[in-house]
C-alpha cells in the first residue's frame, strides 16, 4: 500500500512482490503458497473442502465455520495470521487458525470474507 492507497499485491519474500490479477474458490487437492510475518513463503495443498471449523478453547464451542484445511502443519504458524494463500496469481484465502486436533492449518476462502462485510473488498486490477 503506497499513500494510504490499496493496491493489488502481495508479498511473496522479504522485500519482494506479487500482483494479483484475480481471486477464486479454493479446490481440494490445489498447491497453494501464503505469506506470514512468522515463516514468510511457505507452500502447501488444500486438504479439505469449505467445511472445518476453529474450536474455541475457552468455551469448547466451534466458531469461524467454512475454514478449508491446508498441509503440512508447518505451512502455518502462530503470528501468519492473516497472510495471503495465493497460487500464480490468483488469492485464494488469508491465513486463520489450525484445527482442533492441531493437525491442520486452516484458511479462510477470499470469496466467503468478501460476502461477510461491505467494508471488505479485495483489488485484483
Amino acid at each position: 500500500m503506497a499513500s494510504g492507497t490499496p493496491d493489488n499485491t502481495i508479498r511473496v519474500t522479504t522485500g519482494s512482490v506479487w500482483n494479483i490479477t484475480s481471486m477464486a474458490t479454493l479446490p481440494v487437492g490445489i498447491n497453494v503458497c501464503k505469506w506470514g510475518w512468522k515463516t514468510k513463503n511457505t507452500c502447501g495443498t488444500t486438504t479439505s473442502a469449505p467445511a472445518e471449523c476453529l474450536l474455541d478453547p475457552e468455551d469448547g464451542v466451534s466458531h469461524y465455520c467454512n475454514m478449508i484445511a491446508v498441509s503440512p502443519f508447518s505451512f502455518a504458524d502462530h503470528g501468519d495470521s492473516g497472510g495471503p494463500v495465493y497460487a500464480g496469481q490468483r488469492a485464494y484465502a488469508t491465513i486463520t487458525g489450525a484445527n482442533s486436533a492441531g493437525n491442520r492449518v486452516l484458511v479462510t476462502p477470499i470469496h466467503w470474507i468478501s460476502t461477510i462485510s461491505g467494508s471488505v473488498t479485495i483489488k485484483t486490477n
